[in-house]
């Protein structure tokens, strides 16, 4: 093969769709050159990059093969910024032509390298990256006109992560302007990971008290003596610490709103007082006896039924009612599926600016993982699989396998929806996480047994529903025998619907 030392060409030259760009020393025999040879790759070999555009043969450039040792002898330390700013389209790898520090395998990928190979001469591994980068590219360029719809607007930016065009996100939003204005007490329902603390955001920006101090309080943050002091405030002298006056929430919020996230889980006694601020307008500091006036709408969130801990004489009936004058329910993110794409673009812009990522868009197959998943930590966890995915992207799509190790594995290969044990550990540790101190309370001696006959109870009446009370399919579906399945329905007094 001619050694021409301005261009060299690869064997294999028919086939030069996928030619691929190395950057090396053509003036000499290139060990790069000899493995890129070996494994049969079709190449053009360039020393410098004067006059080569984004194309070869009229195909664009996928995969840049960068030789690192000739790059940072020479003038080029930052060859693969460069690269990736010529050729914005291409994955970029570096071979190393022997092991590097890790500060700069840091800063290579960092500047956006698809990978460093520092054994490129081990034939099936380089094939084998080369393969991978050039599929990321080719799905890039797929998908390239759907990707640019990453960017939000500025209204959205700002709303953070109250983001939607499903009827129920409508609806929220309508239901935002109808209270938003009044100084109606609030109360917001929904899941953890929903965007309560959104939605309160949102009542506050566009009410009358929108430039008064707002204050947000975490009603599950500790003990009631603390949980009243950062509400009251206290006097000096009214507990050990009390080593001066602290003016509370309330007060500091005088004229403004205050929102109380998590009140599901404020004692009766707390409540009691709660109860007063939100009928009154008054409450003492901890520890005085003074009586403070003040003006503070309330607006109140919570994962937990407080209908449900109403009934179980766990929450007060009175603050109840006072809470849900308006009563705003955020649907799960497995509710409003037409929304995911929609908020994993905008979590997608925000972290690749954040994070300073050349991250434009998404591979074909994450998107059908993340519009196939429940999505059991909701909009939250959506948000938390994106940052973490733009943080590991290499190169300009988020691929499957950026995505959290337990969430690729979700998509089966008939494109539904399989739940791995780890899955349902993760959704059933959240359910318990949020009820375990109801659940201690009320559930002494025997925890255990009520926890698994009230799963398996609704499990097998949720299944009936679902078929129409037909028991033959309630019981394949739950993967039980028929007879079992009326052993079930008798013990739990559960409506058993037709046989057939």
């Amino acid at each position: 093969m001619p050694r021409d030392p301005g261009a060299r060409l690869g064997r294999l030259m028919e086939f030069r769709m996928d030619t691929v760009l190395v950057y090396t020393d053509t003036g000499s025999r290139s060990r790069v050159l000899d493995a890129v040879e070996r494994v049969g790759l079709q190449y053009v070999a360039r020393s410098d990059l004067d006059g080569v555009g984004e194309t070869l043969y009229g195909s664009p450039i996928k995969v840049v093969l960068v030789d690192y040792g000739y790059a940072s002898s020479g003038s080029d330390p930052d060859v693969v910024k460069q690269m990736s700013q010529r050729f914005p389209f291409a994955q970029i790898i570096v071979l190393m032509r022997s092991v590097a520090p890790p500060q700069t395998y840091i800063d290579l990928i960092g500047e956006g390298a698809f990978d460093v190979i520092a054994d490129y001469h081990v034939s099936e591994k380089l094939l084998a990256q080369v393969d991978r980068a050039s599929a990321a590219a080719q799905s890039y360029a797929e998908h390239r006109e759907q990707d640019q719809v990453v960017s939000v607007s500025e209204e959205e930016e700002s709303a953070g992560a109250l983001l939607g065009d499903s009827p129920e996100m409508i609806e929220i939003y309508k239901t935002i302007g109808q209270v938003a204005r009044s100084n109606a007490t609030v109360l917001i329902e929904g899941e953890t990971g929903t965007g309560k603390g959104v939605v309160a955001r949102q009542i506050v920006a566009n009410s009358l008290r929108s430039d008064k101090p707002f204050q947000v309080m975490n009603c599950a943050m500790g003990p009631d003596t603390l949980l009243e002091s950062e509400l009251f405030g206290h006097e000096k002298g009214a507990f050990t610490d009390a080593k001066a006056r602290k003016l509370g929430k309330f007060e500091i919020c005088n004229g403004g709103t205050i929102f109380l996230d998590e009140i599901g889980d404020m004692s009766s006694s707390t409540q009691a007082k709660v109860l007063r601020v939100i009928q009154e307008q008054a409450f003492e500091r901890v520890g005085g006896n003074e009586t403070i006036h003040v003006d503070v709408r309330v607006v109140a969130a919570t994962n937990k039924s407080l209908l449900q801990l109403s009934k179980a004489g766990e929450f007060r009936w009175d603050l109840f009612y006072r809470l849900k004058v308006i009563n705003i329910h955020l649907p799960a993110l497995r509710e409003r599926g037409e929304d995911v794409m929609l908020l994993a673009r905008h979590f997608l812009r925000r972290y690749r600016v954040k994070f300073r990522k050349d991250v434009r868009g998404l591979h074909a197959t994450t998107i059908d993982i993340l519009n196939s998943c429940p999505w059991p930590g909701n909009v939250r966890e959506l948000e938390n699989v994106i940052q973490a995915a733009v943080v590991k992207t290499k190169g300009h799509q988020i691929l499957p396998e950026h995505l959290d190790a337990g969430l690729a594995g979700m998509a089966d290969p008939d494109g539904s929806v399989g739940m791995t044990e780890g899955d349902w550990v993760r959704v059933f540790e959240q359910i318990v996480d949020q009820q375990f101190p109801n659940l201690l309370r009320r559930c002494r001696g025997n925890l255990y047994g009520q926890l698994t006959a009230a799963l398996e109870s609704s499990l097998i009446r949720r299944t009936l529903l679902e078929t129409g009370g037909n028991q033959v399919q309630a019981a394949k579906l739950l993967g039980i025998s028929r007879n079992t399945l009326r052993d079930r329905i008798d013990r739990f007094n559960v409506d058993g619907g037709s046989g057939e």
